[in-house]
């Protein structure tokens, strides 16, 4: 699969995303030109927002990429409790078009909410750990 048809979408702000501060995952690079490398926004105006490079894996929070959608999905960093899980769970997992990946923490299960339609395929990837912690 090119980068350029896979968007990795954390459920923590930019600002607090270990995957956005990382960026660099072997030979994989996040990027984001509408972000300061502290993960603050830098204030463009969408058409001031160069265009994707095509050797590189965009990186965005689910709530900044509600109504877009990808190939390829790589639902992160998504927290175990907050208000308005379902909602983010929802935008998250609606987004892909072809594969969704989720990387989740080992106690989340599946849920019916979780299960893809429209012939997306779909993988939850448990993991240990957050990244870079």
């Amino acid at each position: 699969m090119p980068p350029w048809k896979i968007v990795v979408l954390s459920g923590r702000s930019a600002p607090d995303s270990d995957a956005w501060r990382t960026r660099r995952f072997g030979n994989v690079v996040l990027w984001n030109e509408a972000l300061n490398d502290d993960g603050t926004s830098k204030g463009l105006p969408p058409e001031q927002v160069p265009d994707e490079p095509r050797d590189c894996v965009v990186f965005e929070t689910v709530r900044r990429f509600k109504g877009l959608e990808r190939e390829v999905v790589v639902l992160v960093e998504i927290p175990e409790t907050t208000v308005r899980l379902d909602e983010l769970l929802y935008v998250g997992l609606t987004r892909a078009t072809t594969q969704l990946v989720v990387i989740a923490p080992p106690a989340w299960r599946p849920t019916p909410m979780m299960t893809p339609a429209g012939g997306v395929t779909a993988e939850l990837a448990p993991v240990s750990a957050t990244v870079g912690r």
